[in-house]
């Protein structure tokens, strides 16, 4: 296993399902902790999928995708007009590194499974969750804690994709509607589907439209 992660066009499906089994082994023991001394045998309400949930965040997909590209558009200009370097996300730029159908679906279950369940559970579920625990005085997104909790996850998510400054509004923009669609939503998995839906948008351009 170890080779195949780290060399071979099987290196992304071992590391993409490395990272599933990983993430779905903390939402297991989240969920054995919160059932810990709870009457209720039911899942908790943020692992809870809700049809119409999932619904809003397709059709907010939809939405969102001609604002993220005009978004980046405007970005990829404006880091033009300053003398910046016009470089790619740095793990977009590894999907070229074969063309095997091995080497494609397993991009497909690290970026468009793996990789948005991870970030979903930590970004939204935890780090979110936790801050608008400590900060948060109320509900309401006026509230001046709640809003401070979304900005520092929201930097903080931004800050993980590496240093990629043309993306730096479409990602703080993806961030803050997440982070909407976990809070309305009080369910990781309507931020889930919009994450995974946009990367695998992502991934399909860079393989069959390859942007240089």
């Amino acid at each position: 296993m170890a080779g195949m992660i780290s060399d071979g066009d099987a290196a992304p499906l071992a590391r993409g399902l490395l990272m599933l089994l990983g993430t779905l082994a903390c939402i297991a023991g989240l969920m054995a902790v919160q059932l810990l001394g709870s009457n209720e045998r039911k899942l908790p309400p943020w692992l809870q999928a809700k049809p119409r949930s999932l619904l809003v965040a397709g059709a907010l997909w939809l939405l969102l995708t001609p604002t993220l590209i005009a978004c980046m558009l405007a970005s990829v200009a404006a880091v033009q007009l300053l003398g910046g370097d016009i470089t790619q996300q740095p793990q977009v730029q590894d999907l070229g590194g074969s063309g095997s159908a091995v080497w494609i679906s397993g991009w497909y279950v690290t970026a468009a499974m793996a990789a948005p369940l991870r970030e979903e559970f930590a970004f939204r579920l935890v780090l979110y969750g936790v801050l608008a625990g400590w900060l948060a005085q109320g509900q309401s997104w006026r509230d001046r804690g709640r809003l401070a909790a979304l900005a520092l996850a929201g930097f903080l998510f931004v800050a993980a994709h590496g240093n990629w400054p043309a993306g730096f509004a479409p990602l703080a923009l993806l961030a803050i509607v997440l982070t909407a669609s976990f809070a309305h939503s009080r369910s990781i998995w309507p931020p889930v589907l919009i994450h995974a839906l946009h990367n695998a948008l992502v991934v399909t351009i860079q393989f069959f439209v390859p942007l240089q």
